[in-house]
């Protein structure tokens, strides 16, 4: 098999579908939805406590991933955040990476120490989860999801993105496959359309089709708060924008908040910034999420830039830089701290940053 990223799309948050015309002429199969899951065969355990097996009476979301996939690595902050959210609740999630060298997955771990708060694994000497899992079902693209629900049976398989829906069905008993399978397909066909709309910039066909996707699965709807806030912004509606942010924010993820910060900090130059809402939503990512989003933190640095508040923003581009994140550009973060340190020290203000 050879393996394709599933793009998150737009923005980093927009879920992206399998191509689901392509899908529907593929061969049928070996593993499908309502099936018993194939058995946890993995090579290392490299983070967490090591699952031996998939007990019965417990719900597993199994995400594949890659340390060369960005989308992959996008959704890893969502994941742990459905894991603190639903562990009480009998949730474990195992990312397992696959066809990646058993060393560049121990690396990429080790530098993200403080991110995993459920276990990590790498597949098998013969590839056995890529094969069993990944193959037999079909799915060619990573990151996806297998939840495995309390029966051991698959309940649904997808972008790890768009799991809280089925997620929290799984959790409470209530879970129709064929009802989602149904909401799959017509989001899938929306997306598409929102792909076009976002690339020709048609933003006014863009609400109107983020309408239609957040009627098709009111519990993906999350997903797109950040696009629609962009959209509102290259409209000229700068204030809906933010009352939208406003809106939604108290009941929001960490990431989901944290890039809703860094969107509104895209307002074209004629437009004001709410530079005390961007800090407002910022503070609140890195609450949820224990200072370790550096999404939050940029759009913190940043807002404390626009403010003129240049030691503060040189707290938070610090605290950036500190983080074991191999995805942030830490030479551009330092050139930025010795610019802002410069103007300091020399009594003057960073001009406005966006």
């Amino acid at each position: 098999m050879r393996l394709t990223t599933m793009n998150t799309t737009r923005t980093l948050l927009t879920a992206l579908l399998l191509a689901p015309l392509a899908a529907l002429h593929a061969a049928e199969p070996q593993l499908k939805v309502g099936d018993p899951a194939p058995p946890l065969q993995v090579g290392q355990w490299v983070a967490g406590a090591p699952v031996a097996k998939l007990e019965s009476g417990h719900v597993y979301a199994i995400e594949f991933w890659a340390t060369w996939c960005a989308p992959c690595i996008a959704a890893m902050p969502h994941l742990a955040e459905l894991q603190r959210k639903h562990e009480k609740d009998g949730l474990t999630v195992i990312a397992v990476a696959v066809k990646d060298e058993a060393k560049a997955v121990k690396d990429f771990v080790a530098k993200r120490a403080s991110h995993w708060n459920h276990p990590v694994a790498t597949d098998d000497a013969e590839g056995f989860m890529a094969k069993h899992w990944l193959d037999k079902s079909g799915r060619e693209g990573i990151p996806q999801t297998f939840l495995v629900d309390r029966k051991g049976s698959i309940a649904w398989i997808g972008h790890p993105m768009r799991v809280d829906g089925p997620l929290a069905a799984v959790l409470a008993g209530t879970f129709d496959p064929a009802s989602q399978q149904q909401v799959d397909a017509a989001f899938a066909e929306l997306d598409v359309k929102l792909g076009e709309a976002l690339c020709t910039s048609r933003w006014r066909e863009v609400l109107a089709v983020l309408d239609e996707m957040n009627r098709a699965d009111p519990a993906s709807a999350p997903l797109n708060y950040a696009t629609k806030v962009k959209a509102l912004l290259q409209l000229g509606e700068h204030q809906d924008a933010q009352h939208f942010a406003k809106e939604v924010a108290p009941t929001a993820s960490e990431s989901i908040v944290a890039h809703l910060a860094s969107e509104l900090l895209t307002a074209p130059e004629k437009h004001p910034i709410d530079h005390e809402l961007v800090i407002s939503l910022a503070q609140q990512a890195i609450t949820s999420g224990g200072a370790r989003n550096p999404v939050a933190l940029s759009a913190l640095a940043r807002a404390y830039e626009g403010q003129g508040k240049v030691a503060d923003a040189i707290r938070a581009w610090q605290q950036m830089l500190a983080l074991d994140d191999p995805a942030i550009d830490k030479d551009n973060v330092r050139k930025r701290l010795a610019t802002l340190t410069g103007e300091s020290s020399a009594g003057t203000l960073p001009r406005t940053a966006r």
